[in-house]
């Protein structure tokens, strides 16, 4: 992502339910001079709309299109923390490559996307186990509740799938990264 200032950009990522909300609050809530930076990453648009009209497609939901279309106009709105020398950024572009997809994504296609982000200097990584991810998918009121269970299920594979080559594929490119839990001590963070 392309920001104002000249600070390095840390990503926070993980499967949903992760923790990287309550981590992302738990920095702000620590900081004493807090900033605010937006984005000024706005290219690629067409290629993450024909993706998430392409994928949802695969499962017929127009609700479905709706809000991962609603996902990516937020992600251009958001504002990052600044903290330090550091752009704090809570489900940034590697996040949105998780809920964008349908289908378990091959090196190949990890790659294609990765040419359509911009790529944080540090990715902070909160590893879960995954049955303690996802509850807030059993609300009924939840968009991919509301697909119905096999949907459910088989999406749940897709993004634990991702995940894991998301971070095979950051490992592989030497990107910056480490692996915590959501009780990470912050002063060691960084």
């Amino acid at each position: 992502m392309s920001y104002k200032s000249d600070k390095k950009i840390v990503e926070l990522f993980g499967l949903p339910g992760s923790g990287k909300t309550s981590l992302f609050r738990r920095i702000k809530s620590n900081q004493i001079n807090l900033s605010f930076a937006k984005s000024n990453f706005h290219g690629h648009k067409l290629f993450w709309l024909r993706t998430i009209f392409t994928e949802s497609l695969k499962v017929r939901h127009l609700s479905l299109v709706r809000f991962k279309v609603s996902l990516l106009f937020d992600l251009y709105r958001k504002d990052f923390l600044e903290v330090d020398e550091y752009n704090i950024v809570d489900e940034g572009w590697l996040q949105r490559i998780l809920s964008f997809y349908e289908t378990k994504l091959d090196e190949n296609e990890i790659e294609k996307a990765f040419h359509h982000v911009e790529i944080p200097d540090k990715v902070i990584i909160l590893s879960r186990e995954e049955n303690g991810c996802f509850q807030r998918y059993n609300h009924s009121k939840n968009i991919r509740n509301r697909l119905g269970y096999k949907y459910l299920e088989n999406w749940k594979e897709v993004i634990v799938h991702n995940f894991q080559e998301i971070k095979q594929y950051l490992r592989s490119k030497h990107i910056d990264f480490v692996d915590v839990d959501k009780d990470v001590d912050l002063d060691n963070l960084f």
